[in-house]
């Protein structure tokens, strides 16, 4: 009597669906979720699952969620005083190279531990941390290096050199940006060109990022590039990617209907939980 319009072939699919929860590693919990809806979540439900497989979903949701995790930290850490902090935000940027640029979206960008103990000797031993323990950066009192690059490739699709090279340079929070923090990392840039693992067409990248800046104009001088930012331009370029690819994402599947600012609610009303690091441990 409540269902009028139910049919054989409904109730034999009900079935099928039971006995493949019976099946499942969590059962009948699904019913649960399911009695919550109203009917016009589950004309939503079956419209997502219409253009998307459940995996697909799955894959596009937990990335949105890495990535509204890793900018929570990041904002958290960021303008804290605290030198060790340093320690904590490099591995953030190193999983969140996405946020300087689509051309760092990718996996072959990756942290290159061989310049970083370039730039290491560089130093003189006046580095902080314990070299065993983190490898891939450079520690300093005031500051962090990360050193980032991607591999150049010939017609064979062999490998042949380095194609460009990221410094990333973390100031400790409060810190202001001045003309000789740039100065600085092209110092750091020269290094690794006379060091010999480059060759004259790798190109090198240097963002130095402060609680503020007070020098803006970059530096240019010939293959090497010094930008200077503060963490809330970085951090509002990290949301607009973000959102920037739910656009994408929108675009891929032709769903013109999704509404940015029901989106934004969606994700406004989710909790952020505590960002594990543990991943980008060595």
């Amino acid at each position: 009597m409540r269902c009028p319009t139910i049919t054989q072939r409904d109730l034999s699919n009900t079935v099928e669906i039971f006995t493949k929860m019976e099946l499942s590693r969590t059962g009948y919990s699904l019913l649960q979720q399911l009695i919550i809806l109203s009917p016009d979540d589950l004309d939503s439900l079956s419209d997502i699952l219409d253009n998307w497989s459940l995996n697909d979903a799955k894959k596009v949701l937990e990335e949105l969620d890495w990535r509204l995790k890793l900018i929570k930290k990041i904002e958290s850490l960021c303008d804290d005083p605290k030198a060790d902090e340093l320690h904590k935000l490099q591995p953030l940027f190193e999983t969140g190279l996405w946020i300087f640029g689509p051309e760092y979206e990718g996996i072959q960008f990756t942290s290159n531990k061989s310049l970083s103990t370039v730039i290491d000797k560089f130093f003189k031993g006046g580095k902080v941390s314990d070299p065993r323990k983190r490898p891939d950066f450079v520690v300093l009192p005031e500051s962090s290096l990360g050193i980032y690059s991607s591999d150049r490739y010939d017609e064979n699709g062999e490998v042949c050199g380095i194609n460009k090279v990221l410094i990333i340079e973390l100031k400790r929070g409060g810190s202001k940006i001045i003309k000789q923090h740039l100065i600085q990392a092209t110092d750091y840039a020269d290094e690794i060109i006379n060091c010999g693992k480059i060759d004259a067409e790798t190109k090198i990248i240097c963002y130095v990022l402060g609680s503020k800046v007070e020098y803006r104009d970059p530096f240019n001088i010939g293959r090497i590039n010094a930008i200077p930012r503060a963490y809330s331009t970085i951090l509002r370029q990290a949301h607009a990617r973000t959102f920037n690819l739910m656009k994408k994402i929108e675009d891929y599947k032709n769903i013109s209907e999704i509404e940015d600012a029901e989106m934004r609610e969606i994700l406004a009303q989710s909790e952020i939980e505590e960002f594990c690091l543990s991943n980008s441990e060595t």
